[in-house]
């Protein structure tokens, strides 16, 4: 494959962190472009494309891509970009300089912001926190009032049911007792009775002694 890149508009990120690179693909070479690497190294100078330390881990994107934004990367630094193209026919190269951009105070401020921002965010706010104990609270007093509502309902009902025993008992001594009652009258009745016949009886011998 044959590419070109544009150093002028490569050559200097617009950010600090990150800087978006973009290249023209002239020719594929007579095969299709299968697929696309970019490496990035620090620069060992200020002019050259000499590499400082290891390269970073090939990123693969889409053949038909034709620019790329590499992220995470140091304000002020200047690095060596590396893009591949790959086809049956092989494997086309190109290298160039980028350099990030100074972290300014005011991006300081701004991301500072933003991840107070954030942070604030993901963290709950105190009033939902002062509501969801609120509501355990209302839940903890409904239970107990329920459970002692309950114990009071059923000591009722068992003092109730106590009482009508205790009234059920003397009604039963007083039938007992009229029984008892009846008994005697009945008996006292047929004695006077038998005494009263007898008394009858011994005038009637006398006078029959009499005559």
């Amino acid at each position: 494959p044959d590419f070109t890149i544009d150093e002028n508009i490569n050559r200097t990120c617009l950010s600090d962190e990150s800087c978006l690179i973009t290249w023209n693909i002239e020719s594929d070479g007579g095969a299709p472009i299968l697929r696309t690497e970019i490496l990035y190294a620090l620069a060992k100078d200020d002019s050259g494309l000499d590499i400082d330390g290891a390269i970073s881990t090939p990123i693969s994107i889409d053949s038909s891509t034709t620019e790329y934004e590499l992220t995470g990367l140091k304000p002020g630094t200047k690095y060596v970009v590396i893009i591949k193209l790959y086809n049956e026919v092989g494997v086309a190269e190109q290298k160039f300089r980028i350099k990030t951009n100074q972290e300014s105070n005011e991006y300081n401020t701004m991301r500072r912001n933003s991840l107070i921002t954030d942070d604030r965010k993901t963290q709950p706010s105190k009033w939902i926190i002062i509501a969801i104990i609120i509501a355990i609270i209302f839940s903890a007093v409904i239970v107990v009032t329920v459970c002692v509502l309950l114990r009071l309902f059923r000591l009722d009902a068992k003092h109730e049911t106590t009482n009508s025993d205790h009234q059920t008992t003397p009604m039963m001594n007083g039938d007992h007792q009229s029984d008892k009652t009846n008994v005697y009258t009945n008996g006292h009745s047929l004695s006077t009775k038998y005494k009263k016949s007898k008394s009858t009886c011994r005038r009637i011998c006398v006078d029959d002694d009499s005559v």
